[in-house]
């Protein structure tokens, strides 16, 4: 049986409103306040991160030296990484809450499905790890057997041939990966070997159109993005001026429209894994 796309958004539509009170709460706690506080605490260090990989785009067109866009980018990481890092780990154990709440075998309560996320957030962490140790180390291999290839040949076409089949693998490994964290907190898989194994399974002959949908969000979440970032928030920004009231307002509807979106991810996630379990069974 084939993955539906229609079903799968239907259904996290409706998990949505029947879930709304609760959403709203987690969300709130876990999307809203941290990504607020960040952008009122922090704005001279989010402020600084932007001219720094500024920075970079003029090495980049500039001079294009190597280790002058390898030093901006660190100093750009540098100041931003923690801090990011800390908002996204948030973001994930709101998510994995959310994740337990939707679980129609048990019903848990909030303070249960608090306690799920906690347990689960360890092995979330390391499977990110080890999925990110792997694609840096396939990018090594991958430098190594094209700068091969471009001494043996002469030519460096090999290398970009290599470079498109190795995205395409990463995109690949990612979408029959990308239910790993409903494994996680829905069939308690607390190995994240364990819980790649049980992604790969739900994803078996569903990948090109798991991507295929997961392509159509992303674009609609880039859209929204430019729109709101580029458009909306900047002209309220300047009709409101940059006093107190005017950047705390921008702030927060930034910070409500990336809460609706963890909130609708959320929901996605929880949707498609019980389309693809309900198919599993079936099969």
């Amino acid at each position: 049986m084939k993955f539906d796309m229609n079903r799968a958004w239907a259904e996290a539509l409706a998990l949505f409103k029947a879930n709304r009170d609760v959403i709203a709460g987690v969300a709130g706690v876990f999307f809203l306040l941290p990504g607020f506080a960040a952008a009122i605490l922090f704005a001279d260090l989010i402020d600084q991160a932007g001219q720094d990989f500024a920075a970079i785009s003029e090495i980049v067109r500039n001079s294009g030296d190597a280790a002058d866009i390898v030093n901006g980018f660190t100093t750009a990481m540098r100041d931003v990484l923690l801090l990011s890092g800390a908002i996204l780990l948030v973001s994930l154990f709101g998510i994995s809450t959310l994740l337990g709440l939707f679980n129609d075998r048990e019903r848990p309560t909030l303070g249960a499905a608090l306690g799920l996320a906690a347990k689960g957030m360890p092995s979330l962490v390391a499977a990110m790890v080890l999925f990110l140790v792997g694609y840096l180390l396939g990018a090594i291999v991958l430098g190594l057997v094209a700068d091969g290839f471009t001494l043996m040949l002469g030519t460096p076409a090999i290398g970009g041939v290599l470079t498109i089949l190795f995205l395409g693998f990463t995109f690949y490994a990612a979408t029959r990966l990308s239910m790993t964290l409903p494994v996680i907190v829905l069939e308690r898989r607390l190995n994240p070997i364990a819980a790649f194994v049980g992604s790969w399974k739900l994803t078996t002959g569903k990948a090109l159109s798991l991507f295929g949908f997961y392509a159509l969000l992303t674009l609609a979440y880039l859209a929204i993005t430019l729109v709101l970032g580029r458009m909306i928030l900047p002209g309220l920004r300047e009709v409101l001026g940059g006093g107190t009231v005017g950047i705390t307002t921008v702030n927060l509807i930034g910070g409500l429209a990336e809460a609706l979106v963890a909130s609708l991810f959320a929901c996605l996630v929880a949707a498609i894994h019980r389309q693809l379990s309900t198919t599993m069974v079936v099969r």
